[in-house]
């Protein structure tokens, strides 16, 4: 058990710019959330708009 929030590095083995949430805020059974901030410039943006892979993938990390 890890005490949370805990950096995402911790947990995942992604590297950048693969590697995009930050931290892991909260976790339960049902439900997890986590933070990420993104460059303007990050491979999942287009148009400064978060593309639909980049939903799939924040939600993959997330729950790994």
């Amino acid at each position: 058990m890890h005490d949370l929030p805990i950096p995402a590095c911790e947990l995942l083995p992604h590297a950048a710019p693969m590697l995009c949430i930050d931290r892991l805020l909260r976790t339960s059974e049902t439900e997890a959330r986590a933070e990420a901030i993104l460059s303007p410039d990050h491979i999942l943006l287009h148009n400064g708009r978060l593309t639909e892979a980049g939903f799939v993938e924040l939600a993959a990390q997330t729950a790994g």
